[in-house]
C-alpha cells in the first residue's frame, strides 16, 4: 500500500518535473543550437520518452514484490560490503576505536551524499566532506579520518574498475547483437 502510493507521488512529482523540463528545453535550446550547431537535438518527444521509460521502472519495481525485495536486499549487501571495507582499512591503519555500526553510519551518510543530484563529477570533494566530517563527528582524527577515506575510495575505485568493464563489455556485445539481428 505504502509502495503504490510511492510509485503515485513519484509519477506525480515525474509530470510536473516533465513539463519543467519541457520548457527549460524550449527556452536553452535555441541557444545552444547556435553554438553547437545541428548536432544538438534534444526535442520533446526524447523528453518524454525519458521519462516515460523512467515511469514504468518504477511502477515495473513497485509492483512486483520479487524485484522490491530483490533491489533491497541489492542496496542492504552494498551498504554492508561499504562499511566492511571501510572497517578493514580502518583497522589496517592501525585505528581501532571506530565500531562496525559507527562506519556503517558513516557510509549511509556517504550513499545518501552520493545520491544527491550536484553538478560536480564523481562527487569530487563532496563526498569526502561528507565523510571526513562524519568520521571527525564521532571523534576520529582528521588525518586517520581522511586517510581511512581516501583509502576507502582507492580501494572501491580499484574493485569498481573490472566490474564496470565488464559489464559495459556486456552491453556492448549486446547491443552489437542486436543491431545485427536488425540488420
Amino acid at each position: 500500500m505504502i509502495l503504490a502510493f510511492t510509485a503515485v507521488i513519484i509519477s506525480i512529482k515525474a509530470n510536473i518535473l516533465r513539463n519543467i523540463t519541457k520548457k527549460i528545453n524550449a527556452k536553452v535550446e535555441p541557444f545552444l543550437k547556435k553554438f553547437l550547431g545541428s548536432t544538438h537535438n534534444l526535442n520533446s518527444m526524447k523528453i518524454d520518452e525519458t521519462f516515460d521509460n523512467f515511469l514504468k521502472s518504477i511502477r515495473r519495481i513497485a509492483y512486483s514484490r520479487f524485484r522490491l525485495i530483490a533491489s533491497y536486499l541489492v542496496i542492504t549487501i552494498r551498504w554492508i560490503l561499504l562499511s566492511v571495507v571501510a572497517l578493514l582499512v580502518t583497522y589496517s591503519i592501525g585505528y581501532y576505536k571506530l565500531s562496525i555500526w559507527e562506519v556503517m553510519i558513516v557510509m549511509m551518510i556517504a550513499e545518501i551524499v552520493s545520491t544527491t543530484p550536484i553538478a560536480i563529477p564523481g562527487m569530487l570533494g563532496i563526498l569526502d566532506a561528507a565523510v571526513i566530517g562524519s568520521y571527525v563527528a564521532l571523534g576520529t582524527p582528521v588525518t586517520i579520518a581522511t586517510s581511512i577515506d581516501l583509502l576507502t575510495r582507492l580501494i572501491l575505485f580499484v574493485v569498481n574498475i573490472p566490474l564496470t568493464g565488464t559489464l559495459f563489455y556486456k552491453y556492448l556485445k549486446d547491443a552489437s547483437d542486436q543491431q545485427q539481428n536488425k540488420s
